[in-house]
């Protein structure tokens, strides 16, 4: 039974399969960043006395195994469990029995979800900040290795100027770093901590969301528990406008190649029209001359 099933509801099978499509997969993704904001918080309420310090170690101790089958590519979402979290916390129960029912204590799905995915975007849009950084250094080092190469300045997709490579690889690796400060303000938002906002009123235990932070590695918390969940589709949103902005660079890029190549292609035709017609040229010529020089001996 799903967390939003209720008992005299019957959801078509069929229709599940076609909303869920490739949910369980997909979710996978958030697995290991589930687990990370599940330690901070069993570990927080072990500090705090919510629950008993050794139920808050065993927990801690199980999901770190949990982690581990992670890391190995063991973990799975049982087909009929609704998602990741769900699957997580039946983990939990199956091995530690009532005690694994802690987990869920002060929190509710909707921060749970959100911390995830805050870590996820944190940890990914680092990892692509960094491949962007590399990739316009590579284009500095060609651009400064090609730099007295000549090439077609184009405007209106004509060839204008003479101008370098690069001077154009140079163009197109300052437009990529400055396309990286577009992901500053999804850096901003991922570094406040929902956790412990629970459905978006807080929670009645005496819970300490800046130890949860710091043990996340968030530099601030969510101050109001209201504001967490109008988070939802913003973080997504900040992240699309961010790759957007890259991916015009690139696009931008691609096209340039493709003209370039392309009138590479024309000059290409364009010297062998000429050179085959020197050629034709250069026979006619010949053939004149000997035709000339004959008539001349001849008298």
């Amino acid at each position: 039974m799903k967390l939003w099933e209720k008992q005299t509801t019957a959801l078509d099978r069929r229709i599940e399969a076609f909303t869920i499509g490739r949910d369980r997969e997909l979710d996978i993704a958030l697995a290991p960043y589930d687990v990370r904001a599940s330690i901070a918080h069993a570990q927080m309420l072990g500090e705090c006395g919510i629950i008993p310090a050794d139920h808050a170690a065993q927990l801690v101790a199980q999901l770190q195994h949990i982690t581990e089958q992670i890391e190995a590519g063991r973990f799975r979402i049982a087909d009929g469990i609704e998602d990741v979290h769900s699957q997580l916390e039946l983990e939990l129960i199956n091995a530690l029995g009532t005690i694994g029912e802690n987990i869920h204590t002060a929190r509710s799905r909707n921060d749970q979800v959100l911390t995830a995915l805050a870590l996820l975007i944190r940890d990914r849009i680092s990892q692509t900040t960094r491949q962007i950084a590399a990739f316009a250094e590579s284009m500095l080092s060609w651009a400064q290795k090609h730099r007295r190469i000549l090439m077609p300045g184009m405007t209106h997709m004509q060839a204008a100027m003479p101008t370098t490579f690069g001077l154009w690889m140079l163009a197109f690796a300052e437009s990529l770093l400055e396309d990286i400060a577009f992901f500053d303000p999804v850096a901003r938002l991922t570094d406040k901590n929902p956790l412990g906002t629970a459905a978006g009123y807080g929670s009645s235990f005496p819970i300490d969301r800046r130890r949860t932070a710091a043990l996340l590695g968030f530099s601030q918390i969510v101050a109001s528990p209201a504001a967490a969940q109008l988070l939802r589709g913003k973080l997504e949103r900040a992240v699309a406008f961010a790759l957007a902005s890259v991916s015009a660079t690139l696009a931008r890029l691609a096209l340039d190649v493709g003209e370039h190549a392309l009138r590479a292609v024309e000059l290409s035709q364009l010297r062998n029209e000429i050179a085959d017609r020197e050629i034709t040229l250069w026979a006619v010529l010949s053939q004149s001359l000997v035709t000339e020089q004959t008539a001349q001996t001849l008298g």
